[in-house]
């Protein structure tokens, strides 16, 4: 508050100045202003704030490995399947709709071609999957009825002109069945043995991850207060040592160029104007008394 005082006392001085002496007026102002640009040039260089960088170590101990297992061709080529068979895209576009922050699903009934069109890849393997599987066995079962059928009639003393490269293709069949039967038996022990070892470590990874996000939010209140607090007070600091260089700059100046004697007695002044406002207001209050009371 005394500042402001200050620097109205020295605008009052300045203005009073300029006033006096109207033909000087304008060498005036320009001149203070020069001067008044000169000396916030050097105070305004206060203004860039080097700021601190807190030295936080947050250790995180939990560790995203996998161990394959010599299936790491398989796991890194199932995408390629994935993406030859299905879309990217979860669910068809413009099918599922936000209205006021809720959820609304297709009907089924209704949007049944394009779901059927966006999940042609899925279900199409679905269905051959679910045909091979029933179809294995009916055709085995087939094939020993048929053998069964034939068992007591004579056997041929000979083969017939085909029956080599029938025979090749079959046995040519049976190992490609078989070696995938036996791929088939690899991967599921594979995955089962994933499975145990991912439940085994399951009690570890998931205190790990506590511990880990303990460290995260602690490293992320650290970082906020020296950031609201170590920081702010930086800037708090350097503006306030910037806004003193500018008081007391424009105070200098006003006071070289008004040359004035009396400005000691006018800030006097200016600061007993609270109590002559608080007098006036008394003054006012008991005139209003009076006439309030009978005569």
């Amino acid at each position: 508050m005394s500042n402001r005082r200050m620097a109205a006392v020295w605008l009052m001085v300045a203005a009073a100045g300029v006033c006096c002496a109207p033909a000087a007026g304008q060498s005036f102002l320009n001149n203070i202003t020069h001067n008044l640009r000169m000396e916030m040039s050097g105070v305004m260089e206060m203004a860039n704030v080097s700021y601190s960088t807190p030295v936080i170590n947050a250790t995180y101990i939990a560790r995203n490995e996998f161990d394959m297992r010599a299936m790491g061709m398989l796991y890194n080529s199932t995408h390629l399947v994935i993406d030859l068979i299905a879309k990217k895209q979860a669910y068809p576009e413009g099918v599922v709709h936000v209205s006021d922050g809720h959820l609304e699903l297709p009907s089924v009934r209704k949007e049944w071609r394009p779901l059927l069109a966006h999940y042609a890849g899925p279900t199409a393997v679905i269905v051959v999957a679910v045909l091979f599987a029933v179809s294995l066995p009916l055709a085995g079962l087939f094939w020993c009825c048929c053998y069964w059928c034939r068992s007591g009639r004579r056997r041929r003393p000979f083969d017939r002109k085909y029956d080599a490269c029938l025979k090749g293709l079959l046995a040519i069949l049976l190992i490609a069945l078989l070696t995938l039967f036996l791929f088939g038996v690899v991967c599921a022990f594979a995955t089962e043995a994933q499975l145990e070892a991912g439940a085994a470590r399951a009690a570890g990874a998931l205190r790990a991850g506590l511990r880990d996000a303990h460290a995260f939010v602690n490293a992320t209140h650290a970082h906020a207060h020296w950031l609201l607090v170590v920081n702010y007070g930086e800037l708090e600091r350097k503006m306030d040592a910037l806004l003193t260089g500018a008081g007391m700059a424009v105070s200098v100046q006003l006071g070289e160029f008004s040359h004035a004697v009396s400005v000691t007695t006018l800030n006097k002044m200016v600061q007993q104007l609270d109590g002559v406002q608080a007098d006036l207001r008394a003054v006012q209050h008991l005139t209003a008394t009076l006439f309030i009371l009978p005569h």
